[in-house]
């Protein structure tokens, strides 16, 4: 199945199977419990939930709610926390968690809500059911935003996701054949969080540098473009990265292409496109990877690092975010089945 998309009111037509399990996150966006609310009854018979320990105070509200969608529609839920700062730990609670239900073969049908997982659990999420549960029917649903940090009446300046960040790690599962000897060519995919992307430009200083942009045609959010053609910032955003980029990166080695970001098998073929068309730019250097756009991008990255064992994804979480302000949910949702290759 390629990736769908339907507004809330047409959810009923597109989920028409029972799912034995839910997975999902609660966070301090309302977008963590739209799929929730919105899935069919009687479609789901258990759910997961899982949030992190770090944003405790600012999640309380929303995993409440969350939790009541789930009761008042009698699907069985339990919480895992996990913790940011341990993602090793974190990621051997979620294989213990799922290893009680998908190692006995009663349960054989899963979706999982990417919403608002973090980047780096998303992509150990993937990993974890291409490589481990294998015999697991997965589908990733993504409900969308209708607008990223809506301006307020006393909130200067541009668009603000996140700040600063912290560590820069490998994600679990995804390690890459990186040589000490060898130079380092850097791959990001922006979105709106551009002071990250920032931060891990000047923190790693590579060799080179690919920047990714989502394609005009695939954008999630609702907001319409302004008059001049431009994505709500996140184009101006993008240019602001380039342009500073080039502080750290000389000009002829900065290079830009576009993604998708509503189809992960058509972001991953994007990267493979640009990586070929520029093969002499990555020829014998290391390739780290960052995905800083939305999850389906995200987990267009990871596919394509299944596929490509020598490149590393890595992760930086961000010092601050706006927990305030973060998104407005959307009235879309987006479903990809992960397709069984035998």
């Amino acid at each position: 199945m390629s990736t769908i998309k339907f507004i809330w009111d047409e959810i009923s037509q597109h989920i028409t199977e029972n799912y034995d399990l839910l997975i999902t996150s609660a966070n301090y966006e309302a977008r963590c419990f739209s799929i929730a609310q919105n899935f069919p009854r009687d479609k789901i018979n258990r759910a997961l939930i899982f949030h992190l320990r770090e944003y405790k105070d600012y999640i309380s509200d929303n995993l409440s709610r969350l939790k009541d969608a789930l009761d008042g529609k009698n699907i069985l839920n339990e919480e895992v926390e996990l913790l940011h700062e341990k993602p090793l730990d974190s990621s051997d609670l979620i294989s213990q968690n799922l290893d009680k239900y998908l190692t006995g073969g009663s349960i054989q049908k899963v979706i999982v809500d990417i919403t608002t997982f973090t980047h780096e659990m998303t992509l150990i999420l993937l990993w974890l059911f291409e490589r481990k549960y294998t015999e697991t029917s997965v589908t990733f649903a993504y409900s969308n935003a209708k607008d990223y940090d809506r301006p307020g009446i006393n909130r200067p300046g541009g668009k603000w996701l996140s700040k600063g960040i912290g560590d820069i790690r490998s994600i679990l599962g995804y390690p890459g054949n990186l040589l000490p000897t060898k130079q380092t060519h850097l791959i990001i995919i922006v979105g709106y969080e551009y002071d990250r992307a920032l931060s891990v430009i000047s923190e790693m200083e590579p060799t080179s540098l690919s920047l990714g942009f989502g394609k005009s045609d695939s954008y999630t959010t609702e907001v319409n473009q302004d008059t001049n053609g431009k994505h709500y910032g996140a184009l101006e955003h993008f240019d602001e990265v380039v342009h500073d980029a080039m502080s750290v990166v000389p000009k002829d080695r900065v290079y830009k292409f576009e993604i998708s970001c509503n189809d992960p098998e058509r972001a991953s073929r994007d990267i493979q496109t640009h990586l070929e068309q520029n093969n002499d730019a990555i020829t014998d250097k290391n390739l780290v990877l960052f995905a800083m756009n939305n999850k389906l991008s995200t987990l267009g990255v990871g596919l394509f690092a299944i596929k490509h064992r020598d490149i590393q994804l890595c992760y930086a979480p961000a010092l601050v975010y706006n927990y305030a302000n973060y998104s407005v949910p959307g009235g879309a949702c987006y479903l990809f089945e992960l397709l069984r290759r035998r």
